[in-house]
């Protein structure tokens, strides 16, 4: 239970997810937000994220923020140094069912992405332009230096990407996550306000933010009874569940919200600003 008002000095390390939590609904850090997390880090806490993110779309919060710590990206699939670019920790996807999901994608009319394993240049290796849906020529127009054309046949055999993601609406996407009986791996669906559309996302069956931050806190010699960790998406469900403190955003998904050990403002609300207060501010 948080207690408000007493500074909770069994924390050492607050891990925020960016978009729905640390981000307003305008893609901001709030002014708020940023002056709480000052005052956590000069009471000894440590800053990192753990993100769906990759890290040259995670780049400009680090820099606010002045994180340096390693960063979960992906929703798990690495751990990297956002310094030097160094990869701590991977999990990618096994080589045969890349195959299988891709052929799958293609089969249902959808463009598949490839993520590359590789941190500070990342390509986006993918299909070809012309099978592209709206969002993901968007997407795709936002680092066009880093996509990649390949034939289907090509990109069915790319070894050790991260992650096989495709964008479009939810009435495409969803039956293509049921027909992805992949024994390996695991699948999420998430809603992207910028592109106004819907990721489908196949990860290693063991990749989760929750077993990346056990990665972590081993890598920084701390244990999880030491991390609070904040989060609104389904993807967070594991890191919520395995940290000293789960924290949801009032704007979480229920299935969030029925996991926390606490729930906070909304992000719209300086959520994580009133978190802050509570555990480490002394009145």
């Amino acid at each position: 239970m948080v207690m408000a008002g007493r500074c909770d000095h069994r924390y050492k390390l607050l891990v925020l997810d960016v978009d729905g939590t640390l981000l307003t609904s305008q893609a901001q850090i709030s002014p708020r937000t940023r002056a709480a997390l000052n005052r956590a880090r000069e009471a000894g806490v440590a800053i990192t994220l753990a993100t769906g993110r990759r890290l040259a779309t995670v780049r400009p919060q680090l820099a606010e923020l002045g994180i340096t710590l390693p960063i979960i990206l992906q929703s798990g699939a690495q751990i990297v140094d956002p310094a030097s670019g160094e990869v701590l920790y991977h999990n990618p996807l096994p080589r045969d069912e890349v195959a299988t999901a891709v052929r799958l994608t293609v089969a249902a009319g959808l463009q598949p992405i490839l993520y590359e394993n590789s941190a500070l240049v990342q390509h986006l290796l993918t299909g070809p332009a012309a099978h592209d849906s709206p969002a993901m020529r968007r997407y795709a127009l936002a680092r066009p230096d880093l996509v990649r054309r390949l034939a289907y046949d090509a990109l069915a055999q790319v070894a050790d990407s991260l992650e096989l993601a495709t964008i479009d609406d939810l009435p495409k996407i969803k039956p293509l996550a049921s027909r992805l009986p992949l024994a390996h791996c695991r699948t999420l669906i998430s809603y992207s306000a910028a592109l106004d559309s819907y990721f489908l996302e196949v990860f290693h069956i063991t990749c989760s933010k929750g077993e990346a931050l056990r990665h972590l806190t081993g890598h920084l010699g701390l244990a999880m009874s030491d991390v609070v960790a904040v989060g609104d998406n389904y993807n967070d469900r594991e890191m919520l569940e395995v940290a000293g403190l789960g924290v949801a955003m009032a704007n979480a998904e229920p299935e969030i919200l029925a996991v926390a050990d606490h729930v906070t403002g909304s992000n719209d609300e300086d959520g994580i600003a009133t978190l802050v207060d509570e555990l480490f501010t002394d009145h």
